[in-house]
């Protein structure tokens, strides 16, 4: 089984990849900032 900063660092590592395929898509990345309050 994976230790605690092995399963962070995996998660980090997603959350970084799925941010990366919001952010190149310019329909996706709007529509992402506005939901979230960011933009």
């Amino acid at each position: 089984m994976a230790n605690a900063a092995s399963m962070r660092e995996e998660a980090e590592t997603i959350a970084v990849k799925a941010l990366g395929f919001v952010a190149a898509d310019p329909e996706l990345l709007p529509r992402f900032l506005a939901i979230t309050g960011i933009e």
